[in-house]
């Protein structure tokens, strides 16, 4: 029983450790994003190339399905994935983040 349990807790680390790396190397990939002349131009044209990369990144794979940027008004401008765009204006977390509630979301 103690060897399951010792097991347990080892594969439990493990897993932690890979969740924290895959938070840091997505939140390092937005970051580094979010600074780009590409991304800061709210050009579709311009975003669509670096949100398709984005999405292809190996240390963020396999959940890196899709990145997009949205407007003030909560227009979704460009996306990663070539799909609909879409409006999120009237979703919590969108209004919390314009609103300044921003740890909520984070």
């Amino acid at each position: 029983m103690e060897s399951l349990k010792a097991d347990f807790q080892k594969q439990a680390r493990l897993t932690a450790s890979e969740v924290n790396s895959w938070v840091e190397n997505t939140f390092l990939s937005l970051h580094q994003n979010a600074v780009m002349d590409s991304i800061i131009s709210m050009d579709a044209k311009a975003q669509v190339p670096v949100l398709e990369a984005s999405a292809q990144l190996p240390e963020l794979s396999p959940s890196s399905f899709r990145f997009f940027t949205i407007d003030m008004e909560g227009n979704v401008i460009a996306r990663s994935d070539g799909k609909k765009l879409k409006n999120y204006h009237d979703r919590v977390d969108f209004r919390d983040i314009l609103e300044g509630r921003v740890s909520r979301c984070l």
